[in-house]
């Protein structure tokens, strides 16, 4: 019997197995909490199906003359924006094809400005599924059902797998043969569903990881994720003031629009900031790479590791991941409570942020979380994870910090790639309302480039405009004069950030109010 190579998590986008419905959560039991159904991006292909917060959240320590005294959550307003838990999830289609090296002693990916060989499953113009832009990913990899439809069949997967782990639990999931992977916005979906390939990048002699047997079409899915093996390679940018929605196969898709470009081109749009974002390996990473089956001397190019970052071509792949720093504080900074530093991996298809119980510890926080949340992972559900807000977090960046308040974070305990220390993640939430350039450099300082804000807290929907609908979502935040709306969803909607949301929200929300269809200030609630 072969063995399998192990990936911890994040080297690969872990597996999420659903769980049984109806099970009472351990947030469920905690007397005073509310519990609502959610369904956000985690890292890893974990996602958040519930978050519980406290009816009554404790009173806020907030700095008044110096010193930390506690006030009642209405005191005053933040000094720094406040951000939502959840964040954009960058969306592409994906279509796969025969496209590999003619040698077989060449094992590194061929990157292509254009679709090229034959569709696994043709045509590709209609047999395309919908998948993550995901820098925390290590590996592409394609979610079982989604495999059907994009070919990764039966001839194509090797006996050869890997085991996948997370919080919850392993699996093992095979590693196909090589085959080619492309990608476009989904903007590139035409009215008449049909995608127009003339718009795909990507690149081909690859190793994909494909997730076990699951049943299709009832329930939560795998999803497809292009990891960083792909968008490490080409200058990205996330377009959130161009929102795309897409229904295919009878699911509807939110999204960002995302341009791939070639490597180092110019973004096309305004930025404001350069976050650097450094990529971090075994060594000197040049190339994404398999390894060949060093037990099977009749099948030279037959995959032993799936494609990751490598060296050099034909090197031991070992994987990597791009990485940024910022601060996070708690309290009132003093020589005993410095800001803390926090090495942090820069993941696109994680919707919320990270930090691990080390630096939990390094925070000072309580024992008692302010939220917590049920993640769906490897093996089934994960109950009572913990979330704070944490005060203040900082990022550093050419053109300026950014700074924001009471920043929600989840706990969860995490390996790092490059097996070095890592701190937690940088999720999308705190870039919410930002276009983002994905720019890396494989040896060197990279960036991760962000435009001024181009959605407004009022525009609760993310569609660019504030109208009927986003009112609606306002009027279900309403919590009135000086009681605390404690709901996290309901971040967005205290537009005065005082901690309620009252008529004073509602008149800035009437400043924003400019109908369907037409695009509102970003700065409209101020």
């Amino acid at each position: 019997m072969r063995s399998s190579r192990f990936i911890t998590a994040p080297l690969a986008a872990v597996l999420a197995v659903c769980c049984t419905a109806g099970n009472l959560s351990a947030a469920d039991k905690r007397p005073g909490w509310s519990t609502r159904k959610v369904d956000l991006r985690l890292t890893g292909g974990h996602r958040i199906v519930s978050i519980s917060t406290p009816d009554q959240p404790r009173p806020l320590l907030r700095s008044t003359t110096g010193t930390l005294e506690a006030t009642a959550s209405t005191a005053a307003t933040w000094p720094h924006p406040r951000v939502p838990i959840d964040g954009f999830s960058p969306m592409v289609a994906v279509v796969t094809s025969d496209y590999k090296a003619t040698g077989d002693d060449r094992y590194d990916h061929l990157l292509t400005q254009s679709f090229v060989g034959n569709p696994l499953n043709p045509p590709a113009s209609q047999n395309f599924a919908i998948g993550i832009f995901d820098s925390g990913s290590v590996v592409d990899l394609v979610g079982y059902c989604h495999s059907q439809t994009l070919g990764l069949t039966s001839d194509l997967l090797t006996p050869n797998t890997v085991t996948l782990t997370g919080a919850s639990g392993d699996v093992e999931a095979p590693i196909t043969w090589p085959v080619g992977m492309f990608a476009a916005g989904l903007s590139a979906v035409q009215p008449d569903g049909q995608l127009d390939t003339t718009q795909l990048r990507g690149h081909g002699n690859i190793s994909v990881v494909v997730s076990p047997y699951e049943e299709c079409g009832d329930g939560p899915e795998l999803p497809v994720a292009l990891g960083n093996v792909f968008v490490g390679f080409f200058t990205s940018v996330i377009r959130v003031d161009l929102p795309q929605a897409l229904t295919h196969n009878g699911q509807t898709y939110a999204s960002p629009e995302v341009q791939i470009k070639p490597l180092g081109s110019a973004p096309g749009i305004p930025v404001a900031r350069n976050i650097r974002m450094t990529a971090s390996g075994p060594g000197a990473i040049t190339t994404a790479a398999y390894f060949p089956d060093m037990l099977d001397p009749y099948n030279p190019d037959q995959p032993w590791f799936p494609t990751l970052l490598a060296m050099y071509n034909g090197g031991l792949p070992l994987g990597g991941a791009f990485y940024a720093q910022i601060g996070a504080l708690m309290g009132e900074p003093s020589p005993t409570n410095p800001l803390q530093t926090m090495r942090v991996l820069v993941d696109t298809g994680a919707q919320a942020s990270i930090i691990t119980p080390g630096m939990a510890g390094n925070l000072n926080l309580p024992l008692e979380p302010d939220f917590t949340i049920e993640v769906l992972g490897v093996g089934g559900m994960q109950e009572d994870v913990p979330g704070y807000f944490i005060d203040y977090v900082k990022i550093n960046a050419l053109g300026g910090a950014m700074e924001f308040s009471r920043v929600p974070f989840v706990v969860l305990n995490l390996a790092s790639p490059d097996g070095l220390s890592m701190d937690g993640i940088l999720g999308m939430n705190l870039l919410w309302n930002r276009n983002v350039v994905f720019d890396p450099v494989l040896q060197g300082d990279g960036n991760l480039r962000v435009s001024d804000p181009v959605l407004s807290p009022a525009d609760l929907n993310r569609d660019t405009d504030v109208d009927a609908d986003d009112f609606t979502l306002f009027e279900a935040c309403f919590s009135g004069a000086d009681i605390p709306q404690p709901v996290l969803e309901c971040i967005l909607a205290d537009l005065d950030g005082d901690g309620d949301v009252d008529l004073s929200d509602f008149g800035r929300f009437q400043r924003c109010h400019n109908g369907p269809g037409v695009a509102v200030a970003p700065n409209c609630a101020q």
